[in-house]
């Protein structure tokens, strides 16, 4: 899993979306990527790093109220909100949303935005972006596949009897 956050690197910094770089301690992976090349799109004028940084800036930072989010991204779980670290026996706080009407909602602004672009465009709801349609692949059945097992529905789904 793949690890960002969304902070001001001083209270007085803009906002800038962070990932470790791949310098060996990071592997490389296509929901990062996704993250990396979308998040520009998704939040117009938002600086999208690839940089060191370490578990103590993540602490001065929390504790000084910096982070406005964090997700992890991985195959499996698209992206993943992240409401706390603990580190040495301590919470580390991590916003995941805007309170609205007395509940907390469950990711950030951009885990939100970021997630629901990419199940669209994994789902065909929505294109690709411009110069990344090869990020999917439309499946069609086989011409020669014998229905008597199931029939083929919503271009190449196939409905199990």
């Amino acid at each position: 899993m793949n690890f960002f956050v969304l902070w001001r690197e001083s209270k007085t910094a803009p906002l800038e979306l962070v990932t470790p770089p791949l310098d060996g301690t990071i592997l490389p992976g296509i929901t990062r990527d996704t993250v990396l090349r979308l998040a520009p799109m998704v939040w117009p004028g938002l600086r999208v790093v690839e940089r060191k940084f370490t578990i103590s800036d993540i602490c001065e930072a929390s504790n000084e109220g910096r982070i406005v989010e964090a997700f992890g991204t991985g195959t499996a779980c698209v992206l993943c909100p992240i409401e706390a670290i603990r580190y040495h026996g301590r919470d580390y706080a991590i916003p995941t949303g805007v309170e609205r009407v007395g509940q907390k909602a469950q990711a950030g602004e951009l885990t939100q935005k970021l997630t629901s672009v990419i199940l669209d465009i994994q789902h065909g709801r929505r294109a690709p972006p411009a110069g990344l349609e090869h990020w999917t692949v439309p499946v069609a059945p086989p011409h020669d596949e014998a229905q008597a097992d199931g029939e083929w529905i919503s271009d190449g789904i196939k409905q199990c009897a």
